[in-house]
């Protein structure tokens, strides 16, 4: 069971709980309640981020010969982090045209798309995996620049972050680099070019000892 998150653009609203008091089906049209979820909802129903890959006729969600246009890569990779990296799934419209196939332009989009994907999660500077604390630091052992960090919990347990704090350590001193609320499956957290050894995740709230599937840091 899933919700839709308010829009057709790919943009999931912040927090983004997986729990809800709300199921939804919509015609991606009209304005609903409960689109942040609930962090203590009754309902196990995950947001879907849904967005077409073209524009222009028919919102882009069926083929026309002309008249429409590619999202750029750029784009698709944004929607990726505003509907995976806010802890929601992401449903990509892909076109067939007239003969049965998805055009050859949107194959390639895809594949750009793809490699461009890579980039954002593949290749970390550092990463723990399995993490159960409320407090724990990266060593990077030697100063890096930084500018992401994607991490998730063990969603087998739930949803037990709430408040979450980020801090590198710059100049012999913590500096804070970013806070969030919901965390959920994934989150992806950016922040403007910084140079550290070390990035400290900090759990301000929970309902019980978080269960950190990964915790990745990367320059991109």
């Amino acid at each position: 069971m899933i919700r839709w998150i308010g829009n057709e653009e790919g943009r999931a609203p912040y927090p983004n709980w997986s729990r809800s008091d709300f199921t939804t089906s919509a015609t991606g049209t009209i304005v609903i309640d409960g689109l942040n979820g609930n962090p203590n909802g009754a309902i196990w129903c995950p947001g879907e981020a849904d967005f077409p890959m073209r524009t222009g006729w028919q919102g882009g969600w069926f083929w026309k010969e002309n008249g429409q246009k590619l999202l750029s890569v750029d784009q698709l990779v944004d929607s990726y982090y505003t509907s995976v990296g806010r802890n929601s799934n992401m449903l990509l419209g892909i076109v067939v045209d007239t003969s049965g196939l998805v055009p050859k332009e949107d194959v390639n989009r895809l594949a750009e798309f793809g490699r461009a994907l890579t980039t954002v999660i593949s290749h970390p500077i550092a990463i723990v995996k399995n993490k159960a604390a409320e407090d724990f630091t990266l060593d990077l052992k030697t100063p890096k620049t930084v500018n992401q960090v994607i991490f998730g919990e063990a969603i087998q347990h739930g949803e037990r972050i709430r408040k979450y704090t980020i801090a590198a350590w710059i100049d012999n001193n913590w500096v804070n680099i970013g806070s969030g609320e919901s965390v959920g499956n994934k989150r992806i957290h950016k922040f403007d070019k910084i140079k550290t050894s070390k990035i400290r995740f900090h759990v301000v709230d929970s309902t019980a000892t978080p269960q950190i599937k990964s915790f990745a840091v990367y320059d991109i």
